[in-house]
This record gives structure tokens, sequence and C-alpha cells, in this order.
């Protein structure tokens, strides 16, 4: 891969690559670190790197590799010296329009929150299905792990979001 392929790898990825590493992270600054560290990973192995049409899953997979990496990192320094909590909480501001917006924007906060709130595994693989529109063979290649463990962490995280949201599927 040439560096303009590289260059039209970030344009085309980089907003949904970048928008992936914040959910994943829940922090603007380690977003910006992970996804620097993907792309520089992908500048690395251009040779290797996929068509730019397929680079997509190999690039969040590059992202979630690199995030667990950093939360090891992260815990290993925390035994040593506890620092600050990472978790920065994504504010949403609702207009003054109407009573249904206001609705929306609670609903939308409620679901961030309920995904944020998933362990890991499910919290990736619903941020790869549903957010970065990955079918599960894709999230399958991606994560290194069988397709059959993908259908099994969405249906798990399925199930824990419709506990966590009935009071908004009713509505």
């Amino acid at each position: 891969m040439t560096n303009k392929d590289l260059e039209q790898l970030i344009t085309k990825y980089g907003k949904d690559i970048y928008s992936f590493c914040i959910h994943l992270t829940g922090n603007c600054d380690l977003a910006d670190e992970l996804y620097q560290e993907t792309f520089l990973v992908a500048t690395r192995r251009r040779r290797a790197l996929p068509a730019i049409d397929e680079a997509k899953g190999y690039l969040l997979s590059v992202a979630v590799h690199i995030w667990t990496n950093m939360k090891r990192k992260f815990a290993r320094r925390s035994l040593i010296a506890p620092v600050s909590s990472y978790e920065e909480t994504m504010e949403m501001t609702a207009p003054d329009d109407t009573q249904a917006t206001v609705l929306k924007t609670e609903c939308c906060q409620s679901v961030q929150q309920a995904v944020s709130a998933l362990p890991e595994k499910l919290r990736i693989v619903v941020l790869l299905h549903y957010m970065e529109e990955l079918n599960i063979k894709q999230i399958s290649v991606a994560l290194h792990i069988p397709e059959g463990t993908v259908k099994s962490r969405l249906s798990n995280a399925r199930k824990i979001l419709a506990e966590e949201l009935e009071e908004w599927i009713d509505e």
C-alpha cells in the first residue's frame, strides 16, 4: 500500500475509527491517543494492509488490540501508583424546543450509559455491530474469535440492554 493509498484510507475511515475510539474509551484524550496509535500501526504495516475497501475491519481490530494493551498498562500502573478515573461522561445538551426532543435526548443518554456499563467483551461486539455496522463474520475476523462467540456475546448484550432499557422499550 502506497502513501497515497494510506491517505485515502485515513480519509475514508478516519471519522469512523475515531468515533469508535471515543465510544470504546469513553474519554476524548484516550480516544485521541488510541486513534493515533491505530494509524501509526497502519502506517508501519502499510505493506500488509488489506485493500482499502476491506481495511475498516482491520483498523477496528488494531484499535481493539491497542486498547486492550493500554488498559493492561493502566492497570499495572495503578497498582504501583493509583490514578484518578479515566472515565469522562459524554454530555449531550438538549435543546429547549419540545418535550419530544428532551425525551429523545434522555433516551440516547440512557442507551449510551447502558452500553458503556456493559462488560468490555460485550461492549466491543455491540459497538462493532451497531455503530460500525460490521457483520458477524467481519467482527469474528477483527477480534480473532469464532462467529458463534460473536453471536453469543451479541445475544447476551441484547438481553442486558433490554433489561437496562426496559422503561424506554415500553414507550
